[in-house]
């Protein structure tokens, strides 16, 4: 399992800013978490994006 703090850094790593704004947003990082289609309706992405989104962070947390 990874801290809150691990995954902030990563974000700032590995994604763009939109990218952390969603991750952070599903997650409930640093705010109230958010339901898949409040997701998908306020960034204007699929569930595939977001899956992808979700696994580049993903490996990358694996790496470091």
């Amino acid at each position: 399992m990874y801290s809150e703090e691990q995954i902030s850094e990563a974000l700032h790593k590995c994604c763009t800013d939109k990218e952390a704004q969603i991750i952070k947003a599903r997650f409930g990082i640093g705010q109230t978490s958010c339901a898949i289609e409040e997701i998908k309706m306020t960034y204007m992405i699929t569930i595939d994006e977001l899956k992808k989104i979700e696994a580049k962070l993903l490996r990358f947390l694996k790496k470091n």
